[in-house]
């Protein structure tokens, strides 16, 4: 994508979630640019599934992406989408001197596989238009306290770095990352990805949609940016979407 320009910002101080919000804003609004609406809190904010993220006041990144499919041929770069964004949190992160690892699909981890970083993408499809939704949520300045609430191994930036980081910079650099991506060569990112894939060569869980689970070993990601697991029979298997837990 040549045109990747924030045309529109909403800010909120707080809302029931960026997500809800820009899915509520594509039916009444149709909006024909892109739209970037961020929150400093949110009361309902959801992950992948509509599961649950744990949103405090003032300390987290909380943004949904809207991007208006009339304007580009984006939608054949949905199933790569989930790579172009996580490999765009992780430069981010490291612009500012972490060692970030992508965890298949959709999360970034620090710290010994705690989660720092998630992201939920969706397709809308509202009249003759469609719309990508691109939320994305990154642990800043986030306590112990509040860490405490989520339901797995978290961390956030200031507990790993042991400072406070300025949340409007990390977005705005995120952005320019993103833009980036978007035209670079999908070889180049899932080299990069590859190169920072969470649990390689490990034994890991795969969960589907419906619950139905895989047990393997990953080994990389494709070209297209679907997991790779080597099963115990020694065969291959490509996933295109899950949930991945390490087996420990």
């Amino acid at each position: 994508m040549d045109n990747f320009f924030i045309k529109e910002e909403i800010n909120f101080e707080s809302i029931e979630s960026t997500q809800l919000y820009a899915r509520k804003y594509i039916e009444e609004k149709h909006p024909q640019h892109i739209t970037l609406i961020k929150a400093d809190h949110q009361t309902n904010g959801i992950g992948r599934y509509d599961r649950k993220w744990v949103s405090p006041k003032g300390v987290n990144i909380y943004t949904t992406i809207i991007i208006p499919c009339i304007m580009n041929k984006i939608i054949s770069l949905l199933p790569f989408l989930p790579t172009i964004v996580c490999c765009s949190v992780s430069q981010t992160l490291e612009i500012f001197g972490f060692h970030p690892k992508i965890k298949w699909v959709n999360d970034v981890l620090l710290d010994d596989g705690k989660k720092v970083s998630g992201t939920i993408i969706e397709c809308q499809q509202e009249g003759d238009s469609a719309y990508i939704l691109i939320g994305i949520g990154i642990n800043v300045n986030m306590g112990e306290e509040d860490l405490k609430e989520i339901d797995q191994k978290a961390t956030s930036l200031k507990l790993i770095g042991g400072k406070e980081y300025n949340k409007d910079n990390i977005l705005s650099i995120l952005v320019k990352k993103l833009g980036e991506n978007f035209i670079k060569k999908s070889d180049l990112l899932i080299e990069y990805a590859n190169s920072r894939l969470a649990f390689k060569n490990q034994n890991v869980k795969i969960l589907d949609k419906n619950n139905n689970s895989e047990i393997g070993c990953v080994k990389e990601l494709d070209e297209n940016g679907f997991l790779l697991l080597i099963r115990e029979d020694g065969s291959v298997k490509t996933f295109y979407d899950g949930r991945l837990f390490l087996i420990e």
